[in-house]
């Protein structure tokens, strides 16, 4: 059976059980390493979107090679279930392989800055969104800046928005809601 036989949807219902089969496939077939790949990179996603991380995380691990998409689908996931550092294991992990993050990449491990409420841990993301001049891409200067927002950092936030070549609706949206957030916040601190 090649690759094209197992086509399922991962809105289907019965999904979860479709990839556990799968899972069970995969690990007795001899699919070439594309072919796994593109398998375990829908094993994960939808052990993720079904709301059971521990699977996709282990079916993760035993991956013998990874791409940018199946990590940034982690990071996704473990924010989405509240795994903050383990996100961010998953962002160290990618980068000592030599992974090169892209935009949505930059963008899920910035939410895992705001859910450990932690601007220190932003700011070094931020450094290594300017090294590698991701900062020019507007998806993740408008992460950039709703991150800075929604822990308190206005400044940080208006910079960040002074910066960007390009601005969208999105980006508008952040600011605004980040300084009604704040504002907020300090007059029911009062």
């Amino acid at each position: 059976m090649g690759i094209e036989a197992i086509k399922v949807k991962p809105d289907e219902s019965n999904s979860l059980t479709q990839a556990n089969c799968i899972h069970g496939h995969v690990l007795k077939s001899g699919f070439g390493d594309h072919g796994l790949l593109v398998l375990s990179n829908y094993q994960v996603h939808v052990y993720s979107k079904r709301n059971d991380y521990e699977a996709a995380r282990s079916v993760f691990d035993g991956m013998p090679q990874r791409n940018v998409f199946l990590w940034t689908v982690m990071i996704v996931a473990s924010n989405e279930h509240s795994y903050y550092r383990d996100g961010v294991e998953l962002f160290c992990m990618m980068l000592d392989q030599g992974m090169l993050p892209d935009g949505f990449a930059f963008s899920a491990v910035l939410q895992l800055c705001v859910g450990l409420d932690s601007v220190e841990l932003g700011e070094m993301v931020h450094a290594h969104v300017v090294v590698t001049r991701f900062f020019m891409h507007t998806i993740v200067g408008t992460s950039l800046l709703n991150m800075y927002a929604k822990l308190g950092e206005n400044e940080n936030s208006v910079k960040v928005f002074n910066s960007m070549p390009v601005r969208n609706i999105v980006s508008w949206n952040a600011m605004i809601s980040g300084f009604t957030s704040n504002t907020y916040k300090h007059l029911i601190e009062a």
